[in-house]
Order: C-alpha cells, then structure tokens, then sequence
C-alpha cells in the first residue's frame, strides 16, 4: 500500500484502448460539494432511522456529545478509508492500494489502481456505510443498551459516505454491471468484460482466499 498527500497519482503505465471509455464525472470540486449534499442528506435519514426504531434518547448528555464531534469525525476519517481498502484485493495491503488526502479539494482517498470489476467497486464504495452506520445502528437497536458514542459514530460515519454514495451513482448511471473499471488519477476509465475475465476474476479471488 501507498500514502499520498495531494492528488491522486497518475498512473503512467496505462494506455486506454479502443475498449475503454471515461466516466463522465464532475471536477473535483463540484465532486465535493455533490459529496457534502449527499452526505448532509444520509446523516438526517441516520438519525430519522434512529429516532423512528428506539425510544432511547439520542444525546442524554448533550454536552459531552458536542465536545465528541470533532474528535470522532477525525478518528472515524481514516478508519473509513481503511474499511474500504479492506475491501481491495489483498485486503488494502498490496502495492495497488492507495490512501490519500488531497488538502486543497478537501478529499481523502482510498482507492485500487488495478482493475475492478464495476460490482466490486460498489462493494468497495458501500462497505464503510453498511460497516459503520448500518450495522452499529442495528446493533444498538438489538442489544436494546445503545450508547450514544455508538450512534454518533454511526451518524457521523453517514456523513462522510456522502462521496461514496456520489460516486455509486455516477457509476451506476454509466456502467454496464458485467464491466470493468479502474481509476487514472483523480478519473475513472471502465470497459466491457470480455472472454478472459473470468478467470482472471477467479485468480484473485483464490489469491484471497
């Protein structure tokens, strides 16, 4: 794995041919203001799916959840990009495995510069909301002794999903669910899938096993 501070490397030894197309996508900045929208929409249905399935009180200690807020959202920033490395072949520890942050655009990034199928990058794009949002607000739930910490993780965690849920969309939009996709630099090429793919997808994911 690597770790970058600014954008997001090139990658010099790749040439699209004639069976790669680039995603349309907006710049980065309008990329980010579309991620705080979204993010700032995900965090309100966070909460409205809290409120709607506990009777607990969200905040007993309005104060000290206050004071947490910046800390936690510090803390959970690379522990989201971690979650979704997790989900790169190798587990986010190969050389392909890219985490970053781009300090002029706002943008931290966790991303694969080899090939991926478009399904896999979904997963790696919707992994950290299920992961830290999703499954922490139905455990609370479940276990029926929430923590506040615990939901304002999982809401806090909603927030910063906000770009992967721009970028599932972009994708979804464009892509062909049988296709490939990799990122060159900051944007996206994808292709259709073609006769050797499937053992080459078989291959990874013995190599994962």
């Amino acid at each position: 794995m690597r770790f970058v501070i600014g954008p997001v490397p090139a990658d010099s030894g790749f040439e699209p041919g004639p069976n790669w197309s680039q995603l349309r996508e907006p710049a980065p900045q309008d990329f980010v203001r579309r991620s705080q929208v979204a993010g700032l929409a995900l965090g309100v249905i966070a909460l409205g799916v809290w409120t709607s399935i506990s009777a607990t009180p969200l905040w007993p200690n309005p104060t000290a959840a206050v004071l947490a807020a910046l800390p936690i959202f510090a803390g959970i920033l690379p522990l989201h990009e971690a979650v979704h490395g997790f989900f790169h072949p190798g587990w986010g520890l190969s050389t392909a495995s890219i985490y970053g942050v781009w300090p002029s655009h706002g943008l931290f990034y966790a991303l694969y510069s080899g090939e991926l199928s478009r399904n896999r990058l979904l997963l790696v794009l919707l992994a950290p909301l299920v992961c830290m949002s999703a499954i922490p607000l139905l455990f609370s739930v479940a276990v029926g002794v929430p923590h506040w910490l615990v939901v304002e993780v999982a809401i806090l965690s909603a927030c910063i999903a906000g770009g992967d849920v721009t970028a599932i969309v972009i994708v979804l939009a464009q892509v062909p669910a049988n296709a490939f996709i990799r990122n060159v630099g900051y944007y996206t090429w994808w292709r259709p899938a073609s006769g050797s793919d499937a053992a080459a997808q078989q291959g990874v994911e013995a190599d994962e096993a």
